[in-house]
């Protein structure tokens, strides 16, 4: 997997609950930022802020979290509910 920001392998000898409490902090932080570039957008220049400000962190968290459940789907960790697709392979 291609990745601009994070780091292929970085949680490959994290334990399950500890792939757990990243994924959940990385989620935390990809909606507060998504939340952060929504509100600049609505201001004049809010685009070019959302941008250059939050942008690349968003990117950033959202490679980390691939990398996350890349990692724990790897080690057969148990997965919440969300993590779980809503298809079958018939």
């Amino acid at each position: 997997m291609f990745t601009l920001f994070a780091e292929p392998g970085k949680y490959a000898y994290h334990s399950c609950p500890q792939i757990a409490d990243h994924i959940k902090t990385w989620t935390q932080r990809q909606q507060e930022l998504k939340s952060l570039m929504e509100r600049a957008d609505q201001a004049a220049a809010g685009p070019a802020v959302s941008l250059l400000a939050y942008r690349a962190d968003y990117v950033a968290a959202g490679e980390e979290l691939e990398q996350l459940r890349a990692t724990a789907r790897e080690k057969k960790c148990d997965q919440d509910a969300a993590w779980a697709s809503s298809t079958a392979i018939k």
